[in-house]
């Protein structure tokens, strides 16, 4: 079958990015994404993840496009997100009509509390799973916004704040429960999902490119150069932090731990956000660099560090860390703890004389213990492998699809129920 391109056009007043439509033969994911703000560390990330996912997928002969909506992704938590999040909701057929006409064989989003009307409803018009990646605290940006939204202050009063988690809680049983398969980052979040009652909650790890990120692409001569660039003495040991600059991230951890180390030792951060770390020891990178360009400073570094364990999504920096080969310092909790178990140190407090003194073991002694088991992990993560489990979880949906359109022929009331996003 001949399925058509799906391109901007008049249908929708939003403005929609053509699609980019992977070869092969075999099937077809459609991505439903929103558009976000050039430069952003999320944006960037998500971009090197969409291609390097999708030249995985054309590897095993699937075929992967995107849908990108609009220019700004809704910021959790944020008033305005919630304005937008409705304007994709009222648009939701125009966007499903979109979606249907590129006639995929599944359909996956991560926004699925702003998109998941028009995902799911073109899913049902064509017979298709649907499916929602799960990114970050599923309940955190659905209680800041519900607070936003009513003028309340969760903090203030734990009965507002019960009500709030009670109208968290059943938006996310309403959103997820339309879906097929959710997709979550890190077993612990998984298991999250499933406590909340969402059963259909699996672990899919983040994939990661091994033939960029790797020790080789360490460059010495490069590293002189950066350290002249920043005004650092030559030999100063470089700690890398790669992510948001956000309050919950700790980065004022990390900084204060730097200084303490004392001269020669600095703290690089790459990234961007409302609260960039300052101090002496702190240099702050432009976040425009290509993967390669990415890979070479994280290998030519000494170190990386994350004191933001439960603000973490998915690890995806701590992933391309350890493949470069770096000693690794961050968060027991989340995601970070989980991943780094047995291949880092994990700091389990965030207190400064404990990640200096954590930093300061890693300088100076690294385990080879922990190197070898970081690369084994990291590579574990390869977008070669990845692709392969991926690729099990959708065909299981797939099967599941059919069978249950096939009930739903004879037994209508079996149909996929509609999620009620209400605000």
């Amino acid at each position: 079958m001949n399925h058509p391109v799906v391109s901007a056009t008049a249908r929708t007043p939003m403005s929609m990015a053509p699609v980019a439509i992977g070869a092969g033969r075999g099937p077809r994911l459609l991505e439903a994404a929103l558009g976000a703000r050039r430069g952003g560390a999320r944006a960037t990330a998500a971009r090197r993840q969409q291609e390097a996912r999708r030249e995985a997928l054309q590897g095993i002969g699937w075929r992967h496009s995107v849908l990108s909506l609009g220019q700004n992704s809704p910021v959790a938590g944020h008033p305005l997100a919630w304005l937008s999040a409705a304007r994709w909701w009222f648009d939701r057929s125009s966007v499903a009509h979109t979606l249907t006409a590129a006639q995929p064989d599944i359909i996956e989003t991560a926004e699925p509390f702003v998109l998941g009307g028009a995902v799911l409803d073109a899913a049902d018009r064509l017979g298709v799973p649907a499916v929602a990646l799960c990114q970050g605290d599923p309940l955190l940006g659905l209680r800041m916004g519900i607070a936003h939204a009513h003028g309340l202050d969760a903090k203030a009063e734990p009965r507002r704040g019960r009500w709030i988690e009670r109208q968290a809680l059943g938006l996310l049983h309403r959103c997820y429960e339309g879906y097929d398969l959710v997709l979550a980052p890190s077993r612990a979040m998984t298991a999250q999902l499933q406590a909340l009652g969402v059963a259909h909650a699996v672990y899919q790890p983040m994939g990661i490119d091994c033939g960029t990120f790797t020790p080789n692409a360490g460059d010495h001569a490069w590293r002189r150069g950066l350290e002249a660039r920043l005004h650092l003495t030559p030999g100063t040991r470089l700690v890398l932090y790669v992510g948001r600059f956000g309050t919950r991230m700790r980065l004022d951890v990390l900084a204060e731990a730097v200084r303490r180390l004392g001269p020669g030792h600095a703290l690089l951060t790459l990234g961007d956000g409302p609260c960039a770390p300052a101090g002496d020891a702190v240099r702050c990178l432009p976040n425009d660099l290509s993967a390669a360009e990415r890979a070479r400073l994280m290998a030519s570094c000494d170190a990386y560090a994350h004191a933001g364990g439960e603000a973490e999504h998915g690890g995806l920096a701590l992933l391309e860390a350890m493949a470069c080969g770096l000693p690794v310092v961050v968060s027991r909790a989340g995601v970070l703890g989980e991943i780094a178990q047995g291949a880092g140190t994990t700091v389990a407090s965030q207190r400064v004389e404990e990640w200096a003194e954590a930093l300061r073991s890693a300088l100076v002694s690294p385990s080879w213990v922990h190197f070898w088991a970081a690369l084994e992990l990291a590579r574990s993560h390869d977008w070669g492998r990845v692709v392969q489990e991926q690729a099990l979880h959708y065909r299981h949906a797939l099967g599941g699809a059919r069978a249950a359109r096939e009930v739903s022929t004879t037994c209508p009331a079996a149909a996929r129920a509609q999620p009620a996003l209400s605000h």
